[in-house]
């Protein structure tokens, strides 16, 4: 099946790398390093959680339209080489986060970063690499590949609005896939982090801004129905699973 999915996309002029395993494939899943520190701050939550504040605010802009600021590029770029310590433990290959993020997700101009600077984004000292971070995301704001109209402008690639929490069908207050989808792999990883021993602050910081701020709204809210999104949870019986094959592998 896999074969065939390669030559299916090899057609398309897309070519699929096969993994060793499950755990390796989803090593490359952009949100695992991107979601945490765009979503788990307290700028996003407050967009997301407080309900009267209706003046938009956008996931990929710059502060004040936006989380994106020089601390959110920090923790960022932390959580990544604290995953990378992750990956090591498992044997899997380290991952260029900045060469990740131009050459499979969204590519920016050669005049924005240089192609010396993304391939040696992983030996370059933190804050060379948190610049360069900067770098992509506000060269990001605009498509850079779209068209100008007659004013010169370009098409608005950043404004992606950060959703806010809703009522379900159910007719519970609930919190949108992003970030309650990315609560969980976050605990996920923060699990397996700590069943190899590896010490990973950002994500733990990550995790209690998160919980800190689901607490403080679901006390705010308690003539109210709420999802089971609104509570704590430790995912006990995945972690002790992925513990188990873990330990097989």
């Amino acid at each position: 099946l896999i074969d065939a999915l390669c030559r299916l996309h090899k057609g398309l002029d897309i070519d699929l790398e096969v993994m060793r395993t499950p755990l390796e494939a989803e090593a490359r899943n952009i949100s695992l390093y991107v979601h945490p520190a765009l979503f788990m701050n307290d700028f996003s939550l407050s967009a997301i959680f407080d309900e009267s504040n209706v003046i938009p605010k956008y996931v990929y802009k710059l502060f004040p339209e936006g989380p994106i600021t020089q601390n959110l590029i920090r923790n960022m770029r932390s959580q990544w080489s604290e995953m990378m310590s992750i990956l090591d433990k498992l044997g899997i290959p380290s991952i260029n986060l900045l060469k990740f993020m131009t050459d499979d997700n969204y590519p920016v101009r050669n005049e924005s970063l240089s192609r010396e600077d993304i391939e040696g984004f992983n030996h370059l000292q933190a804050v060379h690499q948190e610049y360069l971070l900067f770098i992509r995301y506000a060269s990001l704001l605009i498509d850079p590949f779209s068209q100008p109209d007659q004013d010169g402008k370009y098409f608005d690639f950043s404004a992606v609005p950060i959703r806010k929490i809703f009522v379900n069908k159910e007719g519970s207050l609930d919190i949108p896939r992003m970030p309650k989808e990315d609560y969980y792999r976050v605990k996920i990883i923060q699990g397996i982090a700590r069943n190899l021993k590896v010490n990973c602050p950002t994500i733990d910081r990550f995790i209690d801004t998160y919980e800190n701020k689901i607490t403080s709204v679901s006390l705010a809210n308690q003539g109210r129905v709420l999802s089971d999104a609104f509570q704590i949870q430790s995912f006990e019986e995945d972690l002790k699973w992925i513990g188990e094959e873990m330990s097989n592998v």
